[in-house]
């Protein structure tokens, strides 16, 4: 079996299709070679670079690198199955007795480790004070949209509502001309001089009724 073979057996099915597919389309540039060592690239929005070396022509196992994502995640990755089949094309005897791949995974240093956290942090207090705004910009819509629904109505509509309301009839826009007729009746008996009212009284209850009666065929 050709070390080919043998190597193909290491990647995952779809990542290795994925390889062929950028070997065929030339994107791989093997830029540095020798018998224990070939170093390669890929053109892309980010450039990618591929190593594989070898400690000895003799040695079974070659080690891999790479600075796709991938890659740094722990995984064989279509970059570097491309650059073998790359190096297979043109320098076969990299490859020969070669049937194993040691990942060299780059180790993140402490330095990397705490920017991580930080960046990390950072997001998660954007993300917070995001939220807030959000809250808070909603809140005051609504307070705005209360003002503005109170600040349509002229002053002698606010006083006859407050006229029927305090004296146990809610009346706003919605209220039908039925609600408003049955409400002046209930406080007609109350407030009428007969009944123990004032002249006074009924002369604001009729006022305020026809103040009210007319917001509502308007609204």
């Amino acid at each position: 079996m050709s070390a080919l073979l043998t190597l193909a057996h290491l990647f995952n099915p779809e990542i290795k299709k994925y390889g062929e597919d950028e070997f065929k389309k030339n994107i791989i540039f093997i830029s540095n070679f020798s018998d224990t060592q070939i170093q390669a690239s890929i053109k892309s929005m980010i450039p990618i670079r591929i190593s594989l070396r070898s400690e000895t022509i003799e040695s079974t196992t070659f080690s891999a690198s790479c600075t796709c994502s991938v890659f740094t995640k722990g995984q064989l990755c279509k970059h570097v199955w491309g650059t073998i089949l790359a190096t297979e094309k043109k320098h076969p005897d990299f490859l020969d007795s070669k049937t194993n791949i040691e990942m060299l995974v780059k180790s993140t240093s402490p330095a990397e480790s705490k920017q991580k956290i930080k960046q990390t942090e950072y997001k998660k207090t954007q993300y917070e004070k995001q939220k807030q705004w959000a809250k808070d910009n909603k809140a005051k819509k609504e307070k705005d949209l209360n003002a503005a629904s109170r600040e349509k109505y002229s002053d002698d509509i606010e006083a006859a509502l407050a006229f029927f309301a305090v004296n146990g009839f809610d009346v706003d826009e919605d209220t039908d001309e039925e609600f408003l007729n049955k409400a002046k009746k209930s406080l007609s008996r109350i407030f009428h001089p007969d009944k123990g009212g004032s002249h006074e009284e009924s002369i604001a209850l009729n006022q305020n009724f026809e103040i009210l009666i007319d917001f509502i065929r308007r609204s």
